[in-house]
C-alpha cells in the first residue's frame, strides 16, 4: 500500500505484465487484499493457519449464485517479481505454475511457498456473478456467512471519518443505496485525482490518520479514495476489504492462441496501472468490487448511476480503454437537418449530387488507405529508439534502443512474416518460427544457403537469426548488459527479402491489406457475433 504510490509516481512502467482473456468486460489484475484496518500501517492478512495448498481447483468459503460468467486468462508476468500472484477475481482453478503456491479460501488470493511470480506463464479460470443493480439493492440484511473480522474497526476512527460516512448515507436505504452514496462523494467534483499532494501534504501512505488529512484535504489517489469508501462502508454495517494489483490493462494489438479458444486479445499493465479498489460483500453474490476513484479504473455497470436523458451512457475513462468497453455511437437524433438554397426543393440536386459522391469517393480512398496508414505507424512504434537521460559525450539526450526492444522486433518479425503468408503456429518455439521461416520460400527458402555471401537474401536470413536470438535472451535468459543494436536495419533486411521473393500480388497485399492487420480487424468486427452465438 505504501509502494503502490511510488510505482504510480515512476515513469519507466517497470513490471511489464502481459495477459490474454475471454471476458468482455474490463479486468482488474487482483494480487492481495488488505482487511484488517488497525495501526498504523496496514498489510494483507496471509491467514497461515487456513491456506490451502495446490490452486488447481479453488472455491471460496461464502456462498455464490449458482448461474456465473466464466472467463479464461492467459498470464505472463516477465520479470515482475512478488510472492503474490495477480490473477483476475474470483478465480476457480490455476495452471501452469511452477513452484509450489497456496491459496486463501477467504480472500483466493495466491502466494508462492518457495517460488515468486518472475517468469511465470499460466491460465487462470474465474467465474463471477452477473450482477445487476436491482439485484444489489435487495440485499439489505446484515451478512452472516463470512467473518466478522471484515466489519471491525479500531477504536481510533477519527472524526471526521465518523461524520463524513453518516452525512453521505444519511437518507440512503439498504446496503447497495449506502455503497453508492460513497462511491458517488469520493468521485463527486469536490475531490481531485493527484499522486503528489498527499507527498506534500505528508499523508502518502495508510492508516487511519492519513486517512483523516485525506478527507480534510480532499486529493489523493486510489489508496486513499479506496481506504475511505472501505472504512465509511464498515462504518454503516457493510463488511469490506482492499484489494490491490493492476487497473485494466492498455490493448497491445496482438493476440494469443489459446487451444481450445478463439485467438484472444492481449493486454499489458505495468507498474503505473498499480491501483487499489475497494470490494463490499453482498450476502448470495460474494465480494463486489466497486470504483471509487476518480479518472482511474472503470466503473462497472452495476455501480454505474442512470443516466439523465438524453445523456451518454458510458461510464468510462480515457486512460484505460478495455476489452468490453463501450463506444457511443452517433445518434440519428443528432444529425443535422439540410437546409440551404435547393435543399428540399429540387434546385441544386447536382451539386449535392456531386458533393455526394465526391464525399463517398474520399471516404473510399481513406478506408483503402487506412490499413498501410495504420501498418506503417504499427512498425514505426515497435522500432522506436527510446531516448536516454544523456548522451555520451555530454547533457544532451542519446537515443537507444528501448528496454522491451527485442520483445517488439520479435511481434513485427511475425507479421512482417504473417503479411508474405508464413504465419506463427501457437505450438511452435520462437527458434522453431525462425527455422521454418528461413526455409520458406518467402524468404528465399533453400536456396538461400547456396546464394552468394553479401546477397538480400542472406542479409535477411542473418537478421532472422539475429532478432530471434536478441527475443530468447530477453524472454527466457538473463538481462543482457548492454543495449543491443537497434533492429530497424535488420527488420528493414528482412522486410526487403520478403519483398525481393514474393509475388506482385503478395507484395500489393502486404503493403495495402496488410493480412496481419486484418485479421485483427476481422475478429475484433466479427468477436460480438460468437460470442452472441455462444449465448
Amino acid at each position: 500500500m505504501i509502494t503502490l504510490g511510488n510505482s504510480l509516481r515512476n515513469p519507466s512502467g517497470d513490471g511489464r505484465i502481459t495477459y490474454a482473456t475471454s471476458s468482455t468486460a474490463p479486468l482488474y489484475l487482483r494480487s492481495v487484499t488488505i482487511d484488517k484496518f488497525d495501526g498504523d500501517t496496514w498489510a494483507p492478512d496471509d491467514r497461515e493457519a487456513s491456506r490451502r495448498v495446490g490452486p488447481g481447483r479453488m472455491a471460496p468459503d461464502y456462498a455464490l449464485p449458482s448461474e456465473l460468467a466464466r472467463q479464461l486468462t492467459v498470464i505472463d508476468t516477465g520479470q515482475f517479481t512478488s510472492p503474490y500472484l495477480p490473477a483476475p477475481y474470483a478465480p476457480t482453478a490455476v495452471n501452469g505454475l511452477s513452484g509450489r503456491w497456496s491459496w486463501d479460501p477467504t480472500t483466493l488470493s495466491l502466494r508462492g511457498e518457495d517460488t515468486t511470480t518472475r517468469n511465470q506463464q499460466y491460465t487462470v479460470y474465474s467465474a463471477l456473478p452477473t450482477l445487476t443493480s436491482a439485484e444489489l439493492s435487495q440485499d439489505n440484511a446484515r451478512p452472516t456467512s463470512i467473518s466478522q473480522d471484515f466489519i471491525q474497526l479500531p477504536s481510533n476512527v477519527p472524526d471526521i471519518v465518523r461524520n463524513t460516512a453518516k452525512t453521505v448515507t444519511s437518507g440512503a436505504n439498504g446496503n447497495y443505496a449506502k455503497a453508492m452514496a460513497i462511491q458517488n462523494y469520493l468521485r463527486s467534483t469536490q475531490f481531485t485525482y493527484s499522486l503528489q499532494a498527499p507527498v506534500q501534504g505528508g499523508y502518502d501512505g495508510n492508516g487511519m490518520s492519513v486517512l483523516a488529512d485525506f478527507l480534510n484535504q480532499k486529493s489523493g489517489y486510489c489508496v486513499h479514495f479506496a481506504s475511505a469508501m472501505a472504512v465509511m462502508a464498515r462504518l454503516e454495517g457493510i463488511p469490506s476489504r482492499i484489494a490491490v494489483g493492476y487497473a485494466p490493462g492498455h490493448s497491445t494489438g496482438t493476440t494469443v492462441a489459446v487451444a481450445g479458444q478463439e485467438p484472444l486479445p492481449e493486454y499489458e499493465v505495468d507498474a503505473r496501472d498499480a491501483h487499489a479498489w475497494p470490494e463490499l460483500y453482498f450476502e448470495g453474490y460474494g465480494w463486489v468490487a466497486f470504483e471509487p476513484t476518480p479518472s482511474r479504473g472503470v466503473v462497472p455497470p452495476y455501480a454505474s448511476e442512470p443516466a439523465a436523458a438524453g445523456a451518454p451512457t458510458t461510464n468510462l475513462h480515457d486512460e484505460n480503454l478495455t476489452p468490453g468497453s463501450a463506444t457511443p455511437q452517433p445518434s440519428t437524433s443528432a444529425v443535422p437537418h439540410l437546409a440551404g438554397p435547393g435543399v428540399g426543393s429540387g434546385k441544386g440536386t447536382d451539386s449535392w449530387t456531386f458533393l455526394y459522391v465526391a464525399a463517398v469517393v474520399l471516404l473510399l480512398a481513406a478506408l483503402t488507405a487506412s490499413p498501410r496508414l495504420i501498418r506503417t505507424g504499427i512498425r514505426a512504434r515497435r522500432l522506436k529508439p527510446a531516448r536516454t537521460g544523456k548522451a555520451r559525450s555530454g547533457a544532451a539526450g542519446g537515443l537507444a534502443p528501448p528496454a522491451d526492444g527485442p520483445v517488439l522486433a520479435w511481434a513485427e518479425l511475425q507479421d512482417l512474416a504473417t503479411d508474405y503468408g508464413v504465419p506463427p503456429v501457437s505450438s511452435e518455439t520462437p527458434r522453431h518460427f525462425a527455422a521454418r521461416l528461413r526455409g520458406s520460400a518467402a524468404l528465399g527458402g533453400p536456396t538461400a544457403a547456396a546464394a552468394p555471401s553479401g546477397t538480400a537474401d542472406d542479409a535477411g536470413q542473418l537478421a532472422v537469426v539475429s532478432l530471434t536470438g536478441e527475443f530468447e535472451r530477453q524472454r527466457y535468459g538473463p538481462p543482457a548488459a548492454s543495449a543491443a543494436d537497434s533492429p530497424a536495419p535488420r527488420i528493414a533486411a528482412v522486410r526487403s527479402a520478403l519483398r525481393r521473393n514474393a509475388s506482385w500480388f503478395t507484395a500489393f497485399r502486404a503493403d495495402w491489406f496488410p493480412p496481419s492487420l486484418m485479421s485483427r480487424w476481422f475478429q475484433v468486427v466479427s468477436s460480438p457475433f460468437r460470442w452472441r452465438r455462444r449465448g
